[in-house]
């Protein structure tokens, strides 16, 4: 696919103006096709994504960050760092997870936690002060081995979405 190199839209400090008179204003490329460093082939670059380089002026192909577990043998409350991550519950009795109001940790809105179920006791997602989680069914994993994803929505208001126990 090739993009048109002559885009008059897209910089509100340069409005009107063509891409090449633009880059001559504020030294840096105004789209995709005059970035100098795109990568010139796809080989060896599987399994990657392509992202922005730090200086903003040329593409590059990066491993993707993992989801690593963050095991936990009792009662836990969510921290920023859980976010994109996936919170192992490995607890033989009834244990929670707590969603943290966004005063005490302000996850950006659109932040996904995954809670996994790993031990037998039964972990149920608890709200905290001033928190509102909205679900289909109850709060409470429907079992060893069952997984969640807490989506945030708004400053205070989560989605849980997954295995969750059916409600009656």
């Amino acid at each position: 696919m090739t993009l048109p190199t002559d885009i008059t839209v897209g910089d509100p400090d340069h409005a009107g103006m063509h891409n090449a008179e633009r880059s001559a204003i504020n030294n840096k490329p105004d789209d995709f096709v005059e970035l100098g460093d795109t990568p010139a082939s796809l080989a060896g670059q599987a399994g990657k994504a392509v992202a922005v380089n730090a200086a903003a002026d040329a593409l590059e192909f990066v491993v993707p960050e993992l989801r690593a577990p963050n095991a936990k043998t009792a009662n836990y409350t969510l921290i920023l760092a859980d976010a994109r991550k996936a919170v192992e519950m490995d607890v033989a009795s009834a244990n929670t997870v707590t969603v943290p109001p966004n005063s005490s940790v302000a996850f950006p809105v659109g932040t996904v936690v995954e809670v996994v179920q790993v031990g037998a006791g039964q972990t149920s997602i608890v709200e905290g002060s001033g928190v509102t989680v909205d679900t289909p069914g109850t709060l409470g994993l429907a079992g060893q081995w069952s997984t969640v994803w807490l989506r945030k929505r708004v400053t205070d208001g989560w989605l849980v979405s997954g295995d969750v126990e059916l409600g009656s």
